[in-house]
């Protein structure tokens, strides 16, 4: 490893002070010491011995991941898939630098010329998981189980990070910066005061936390529990006029306050604030602020003893919610919801609850990695299940712009003031929106939908009498129509409908991205404005004599859709369409089908036995009677050719 390695870097301001990339320190180079433990009884211990390190001149980095909660009391339960696995890093103070004085060392163009192929983020949970966790949670709470619970879910996706050929001297000079520069360019959308990039043998964190767990110096302690959460917008009530959150945010400063007693003198304990209220890029957070006086003789373990895991992430009581934690996450939390700290020089220390928290591991190769991010939200007897689940999406607003984002997408005819299947493309549209976890309210959808309907009747004879709508849905529920007028389907600059082999399979073309294709595969079975496997194949339209489409195949030489129809290859009386790619649930066995879009037209017309399902190959073309394109918006369009990637034509098949 270089010198000049970043191994971590944190910011370091006074909690609530605005936040640069000036105020970040970086560390390099390998630790000077480093020790891990998965054992429960060595973790309190280690953190100890973390406290020496800094006080005999160490800059000390811990990362203490949620399943460790044992450790510290072994009435606390968590996920038995999880690893509490604690990692303590000590550094030299040369090797601590501002950011200025790590600019210097022309890590600038590193992190300029960085390049970044991305996957969108999925729920590893469905609406239906959190529809029947929720009503779970109300049951508890109405038994009298605890008042308060933190659910939480998480969120995957994955990475491919290259540096350009002309900057692989940099690259081995700094060595692995790769998703050095991602924290970076997360810090600047949200610069967050108890952010955090440290490298651990098995993975990488990038936490861009807003939350303070606790400081302690010289005998006081402070935290700031956050509880509370909105994005501001005009018709929603300001945060600080909730009486729900506030009373969330209550709850969990009682809970603090009696944890903190356990290690603090008696009656020093004091609330300093409530219900401030703390504004980030995308949205505000509640939080409150309590102090005391640690009794003599207290160690980092004690503190850990008495306030681990904070309780804003458990819920209250906190040994009863996580017990129930426990049995509804179906993942372990890792280092979110755990804690992330530093000790300077001298022993004074901070740690945060590390939420907005990227970990990065399964590193693929020196490029790739896999990243899971967790969110979730404290559930009252009072919480309302629609707001929870916007919640959610919204505490991932600044990660999805930052990274990659989608909508749910539905491209829909409208003519004479109708939906051409307009309840077939709202139940394709709301199992998407179930499988992605997006928020659905169909009864404001078809208001939304009613009123597009309306307003193309205003445009009729000014701009066409037929439009082409596209429906978009976003995670938190945000549903916008775009109407266009609709063109001649079937013009082309030859008066004839011409279709070109693509001239590669379509994992290739997603190799050839840095995408996996087993990882892309939900974005070929549903309908969305996420489309690389379209993009990579659409026609220039521009260039003169260009296509009018692009037909698909996969690896194994079966043909799958074009980049805007499904397809019908006819044969005598029969028409056929290519099958889709299932796995028997019983022995497991894929059947000779391919990955594709199961078009709105395309369902209705296997329903009404109009067409058949067969796994069709290319050679299949050339003893086709006819072949069409399908989809609802255009109806049925006849091709008249199709060329290969060499310009020969393949259908129909030349007379000799």
């Amino acid at each position: 490893m270089s010198k000049h390695s970043v191994y971590a870097a944190w910011c370091e301001v006074q909690h609530g002070s605005p936040c640069s990339l000036n105020s970040l320190k970086v560390a390099v180079g390998e630790p000077v010491w480093l020790k891990t433990s998965d054992d429960l009884a060595s973790i309190p211990s280690l953190l100890d011995e973390a406290h020496l390190q800094s006080l005999s001149g160490l800059w000390v980095l811990a990362c203490v991941p949620y399943e460790a909660a044992p450790a510290f009391d072994s009435a606390l339960k968590v996920s038995a898939s999880g690893s509490s696995m604690t990692t303590v890093v000590g550094f030299r103070p040369e090797q601590v630098m501002s950011w200025s004085e790590f600019h210097s060392l022309s890590a600038k163009e590193l992190i300029a010329n960085t390049l970044e192929a991305w996957t969108p983020w999925l729920n590893e949970h469905g609406q239906g998981w959190f529809d029947e966790s929720f009503d779970q949670v109300k049951e508890w709470i109405e038994s009298g189980d605890f008042y308060q619970i933190n659910l939480t879910t998480r969120l995957r996706a994955s990475i491919t990070m290259k540096v350009p050929n002309a900057d692989l001297a940099l690259l081995d000079r700094l060595d692995r910066c790769e998703l050095f520069p991602l924290f970076l360019k997360l810090f600047e959308a949200q610069p967050a005061s108890f952010s955090m990039f440290l490298r651990l043998p098995q993975q990488t964190i990038l936490s861009l936390s807003p939350e303070l767990f606790f400081k302690w110096d010289k005998g006081r302690i402070v935290t700031s529990p956050m509880k509370g959460t909105r994005r501001p917008d005009a018709e929603s009530p300001q945060l600080a006029d909730s009486s729900k959150d506030r009373a969330e945010n209550l709850m969990i400063v009682d809970l603090l306050r009696n944890d903190m007693a356990r290690v603090c003198l008696p009656r020093s304990v004091q609330v300093e604030s409530l219900f401030d209220v703390m504004a980030l890029p995308s949205v505000e957070q509640m939080t409150s602020t309590i102090s005391g006086l640690t009794r003599p003789g207290i160690r980092v373990s004690d503190v850990f003893g008495a306030l681990f895991p904070c309780g804003s992430v458990t819920g209250a009581p906190k040994a009863q919610s996580m017990k129930r934690i426990a049995t509804l996450e179906k993942s372990p939390r890792g280092v979110y919801c755990g804690a992330l700290g530093r000790f300077k020089p001298g022993g004074a220390m901070r740690f945060s609850v590390p939420i907005r928290t990227l970990s990065a591991s399964g590193v693929k190769n020196s490029e790739q990695s896999e990243l899971e991010y967790g969110v979730g939200s404290g559930l009252t007897w009072y919480s309302n299940r629609q707001d929870e689940h916007k919640e959610w999406w919204q505490k991932t607003v600044f990660l999805r712009e930052t990274t990659v984002d989608f909508d749910v997408l539905e491209t829909v005819r409208l003519e004479s003031q109708q939906w051409h299947n307009m309840e077939l493309h709202l139940r394709r549209m709301r199992d998407s929106a179930g499988y992605f976890s997006y928020f659905w309210n169909e009864s404001q959808i078809r208001l939304s939908l009613k009123q597009a309907s309306l307003d193309a009747e205003k445009l009729k004879g000014k701009a066409a009498d037929v439009f082409r709508g596209r429906w978009l849905l976003s995670a938190e529920g945000n549903f916008q129509v775009q109407l266009f007028p609709l063109d001649n389907p079937v013009e082309s600059a030859s008066g004839r409908i011409r279709l070109a082999l693509a001239d590669r399979p379509i994992e290739e073309a997603l190799v050839q991205q840095g995408l996996a294709f087993e990882c892309f595969s939900p974005f070929i079975d549903h309908k969305t404005t996420y489309r690389p496997h379209y993009d990579a194949f659409s026609a220039n339209s521009d260039v003169a004599d260009a296509p009018f489409d692009r037909l698909l195949y996969n690896w194994d030489g079966y043909l799958t859709e074009t980049c805007r129809f499904n397809l019908v290859v006819q044969k005598g009386s029969i028409c056929q369409t290519p099958l889709i790619s299932t796995r028997n649930q019983v022995n497991n066995e894929v059947n000779n089908g391919a990955k594709l879009l199961n078009g709105v037209l395309r369902q209705r017309l296997l329903s009404e036995n109009r067409i058949q399902e067969y796994p069709l190959r290319i050679g299949d073309l050339a003893h086709a009677d006819g072949i069409w394109l399908i989809n609802s918006l255009r109806g049925w369009v006849r091709v008249d050719e199709i060329v290969n990637q060499r310009g020969e034509l393949i259908f129909p098949v030349p007379q000799s």
